[in-house]
């Protein structure tokens, strides 16, 4: 497949969902605590009422939202903004531009996968040589999602959930046995993860990273402090293209569904998902809803095995069946 300049999420506009671009520079409506609910104000004060307020409401804000402002216009793409408990502005879109960002997603994947092998060679040769820790430790990180299906996490959301993602494991999470690596750790919404990882590389790195650690977090100290941000930029500087953290996701979920594909003789869509949301760590909901290609779901759908392959010959097995699934579509 040709390598784009550019990919389609990037020259997405939310006049092709047939939206209007939202300016959050602007004045907003406003939301202000009533009893148990909320009542919703317009740019001037005055409380909404009908079906201003009804469509405010369905919005569903989450509650611990700050500095929530919402959009007057029902077309336009970002519909509602505010701070979370984290500090992070989030937003709510309007459903057709989650579709059309969706499909953007999606499209751009197989030049995910063209760029893979390249990826994985460069992070293999950091984690054997490099002498610098930062990037030693960033392409520890991008080694994990990608071989373990790990989120990025955050030292915050840690804070407050209890949750465990790459950025924040501590010793007390790794196993060293042989040449094998087990981590144990609680995840996202409580889920317990056990992951054992045997690639070489990314084991020696893992344990040179927790040897000299300063603190029990093996990415905690001084030159190793790894944030989100970062993660993805050093994405962009190794794909050539702006793929992030997301994408490593979207791909594992897609290929453990595939993979599933090939090996099942009469497959469903649940337990595809449920391939899928083992190795992301999340619900097979959330894997079917985010994480997994339309065209897995489909070929899910006929209840048939899939055993075709395509793509870069450095692909493995199951990326391979992916590659060829998307292809067909």
């Amino acid at each position: 497949m040709s390598s784009p300049s550019y990919l389609k999420r990037h020259n997405l506009r939310p006049t092709e969902a047939g939206l209007t671009a939202t300016d959050t520079s602007q004045p907003g409506w406003t939301r202000r605590r009533r009893g148990k609910g909320w009542s919703f104000c317009s740019t001037t004060g005055s409380t909404l009422s009908g079906a201003n307020r009804e469509r405010c409401a369905s919005l569903a804000i989450p509650p611990a939202w700050q500095s929530v402002w919402i959009n007057p216009d029902p077309r336009g793409h970002i519909q509602a903004y505010g701070e979370d408990a984290e500090g992070r502005r989030q937003y709510i879109y309007h459903p057709d531009w989650r579709e059309a960002a969706d499909a953007a997603k999606f499209a751009d994947l197989p030049h995910f996968a063209d760029r893979l092998p390249r990826m994985r060679t460069r992070i293999r040769r950091i984690l054997t040589s490099s002498e610098d820790e930062h990037v030693l430790a960033l392409a520890t990180v991008v080694g994990l999602m990608d071989t373990a299906g790990l989120r990025i996490g955050s030292r915050r959301h840690q804070a407050r959930t209890g949750a465990v993602g790459a950025v924040t494991l501590c010793r007390k999470h790794l196993r060293f046995e042989d040449d094998a690596v087990t981590l144990h750790f609680r995840g996202k919404s409580g889920k317990d993860q056990r992951i054992t990882i045997d690639a070489p590389e990314l084991c020696g790195a893992i344990g040179r990273l927790a040897d000299s650690a300063e603190a029990s977090r093996i990415f905690d100290g001084e030159g190793r402090m790894v944030r989100e941000g970062e993660v993805n930029d050093f994405i962009h500087d190794i794909a050539g293209l702006d793929f992030s953290a997301k994408d490593f996701r979207t791909w594992g979920g897609s290929a453990a569904a595939a993979g599933y594909l090939r090996r099942a003789e009469e497959p469903t869509i649940s337990d595809a998902s449920e391939a899928a949301a083992n190795w992301l760590g999340n619900t097979p909901a959330i894997a079917r809803k985010s994480y997994i290609h339309p065209a897995v779901i489909e070929q899910a759908r006929t209840g048939e095995r899939w055993t075709k392959t395509a793509g870069p010959s450095r692909l493995r097995v199951d990326e391979r069946a992916t590659y060829a699934l998307i292809a067909s579509c």
